[in-house]
């Protein structure tokens, strides 16, 4: 099928209105000739309809995607010598000109009638740009260290974004808002609705929404307004949405499926936040019953990211009505290939005693430890990730100080602790033979005042068979 100079052809068809079908049948220099016809009027019918219209129609459209049949033949009316259309060729030269900008391809938002009942011909369509619509909820989980918050943080970057994390005392008023005592300009005690993170950004991202649809542009990822919950399954997902569970499913518009009703209090405090909203989008607006806050509905522009340490998993178990909402991104253990990056060192100083400075591969250390790990607890959830240990980048040295208070604490309180403290990692090598296993201790790698002891630590790394780093294998 070959187009022409509008991005047109003959045999090319869509539907431009309920049960209305449009296609190009024929066309010369000057006009399409366009068989229309509607199955529920019983009526079929053929237009010439003129390539300079189109043209004009289609220009003014490309610079006002979101208006409507209407809005562009009142502003097109008289501005021109081309023959205007007789009454009902609106519907037809506007989706002439969809077809021909490839709107199609677009994720028309039947707005008018979503919250409330319109007429067909109030319908209006708004518009999110193609491509640009991804996982509006994503929870990216993995073991501890392996840059989960790092991921997002990249993803939200210079985004506006409001962050939160959940723990065990987390709930919907924490969570969403709740009425608290303040004091006003003059001390006194008042009551007043204080919103929390994640109201705070659905307000943000319903204004960006409002303020980019009204003005006729599409949304893109420019306009995304982030909510990141940290460590999501510290809390009790269940009392911390509350209601607010059914909006997290999406229609393909991005538009919540099923709005809720707001408790009033929340419900007035939001009628005035969109006060100066309420006034650009008019009262036949069909976004009115979330800017006048009696409806809860997530806007297309706002993506939720959450992060998920897979050893706290049985912290609170989320129930699998609740996993199906969001998309669920793992992060493996794996090394940073960035240019740059500095490698890190386990660094075990000299000490009075003489012994000299040991230094170890971290990443060799890591691959051990965490085969253990596996071999031991039969999961992968308790291993450790690269950025287990966060330590600046120059040097990327990793000291014995921090790699006791750490690492072995965590390897002691919270991995082997129910398994006994396995042999291949704790029992000392140099044990006399016919003589029982001793174990390293936890209290062995630290002195009398608390302060970790390098030359036990280096020990341990040694017994544990992990080579001093001058003795690791080129590449």
């Amino acid at each position: 099928m070959e187009m022409d100079y509008l991005g047109l052809a003959v045999g090319m068809k869509s539907e431009y209105s309920n049960n209305g079908i449009v296609t190009i049948v024929d066309q010369d220099d000057y006009s399409y000739q366009v068989l229309c016809e509607n199955e529920s009027k019983h009526s079929v019918g053929i237009r010439t309809i003129s390539k300079i219209l189109i043209a004009e129609w289609k220009n003014y459209l490309q610079q006002h995607i979101n208006a409507s049949a209407k809005d562009i033949h009142q502003a097109l009316v008289g501005q021109s010598d081309i023959d205007r259309f007789e009454y009902g060729n609106d519907a037809v030269v506007h989706k002439i000109c969809l077809m021909a900008l490839g709107i199609t391809s677009h994720s028309e938002v039947d707005v008018s009638g979503y919250f409330i009942r319109r007429p067909p011909a109030s319908k209006k369509m708004y518009h999110i740009a193609a491509g640009e619509i991804d996982s509006y909820q994503i929870v990216t989980y993995g073991a501890p260290g392996t840059g989960k918050s790092f991921q997002v943080k990249g993803e939200t970057k210079g985004k506006p974004t409001f962050r939160t994390t959940f723990h065990p005392d987390s709930d919907y008023s924490t969570f969403v808002g709740a009425y608290k005592p303040t004091k006003d300009d003059q001390g006194a005690i008042t009551y007043d609705f204080v919103a929390q993170t994640f109201i705070r950004a659905y307000v943000a991202s319903w204004k960006n929404c409002v303020a980019k649809l009204l003005s006729g542009g599409s949304l893109t990822k420019d306009d995304r307004v982030y909510l990141v919950i940290e460590e999501i399954n510290r809390g009790h997902c269940a009392q911390i949405f509350g209601d607010l569970f059914q909006l997290l499913d999406r229609n393909e518009a991005g538009f919540s499926d099923y709005p809720i009703d707001a408790d009033v209090d929340l419900a007035k405090w939001l009628d005035a936040q969109f006060a100066h909203e309420r006034e650009l989008a008019g009262e036949d607006s069909p976004f009115l019953p979330v800017l006048t806050g009696k409806k809860l509905c997530l806007p297309p522009n706002l993506y939720i990211r959450a992060t998920m340490n897979t050893s706290d998993q049985s912290l609170f178990p989320m129930d699998s009505a609740f996993k199906r909402r969001w998309d669920w991104k793992y992060v493996p253990i794996s090394k940073p290939d960035e240019t740059g990056f500095n490698e890190r060192k386990i660094v075990c100083k000299s000490d009075d005693a003489g012994n000299p400075e040991k230094k170890f591969d971290w990443w060799t250390f890591l691959g051990i430890i965490n085969e253990a790990i596996l071999k031991t607890t039969k999961s992968e959830d308790k291993q450790l990730g690269y950025f287990f240990v966060k330590v600046p980048n120059d040097p990327g040295e990793i000291s014995a100080e921090k790699f006791a208070g750490k690492v072995l604490f965590y390897l002691y309180n919270d991995v082997f602790k129910d398994y006994n403290y396995p042999d291949a990692v704790f029992a000392k090598k140099n044990t006399p033979a016919g003589s029982a296993k001793v174990k390293f201790a936890f209290k062995d790698f630290f002195d009398a005042k608390g302060k970790a002891k390098d030359a036990v630590v280096a020990e341990f790394l040694l017994n544990l068979g992990v080579p001093l780093d001058d003795q690791q294998p080129s590449v």
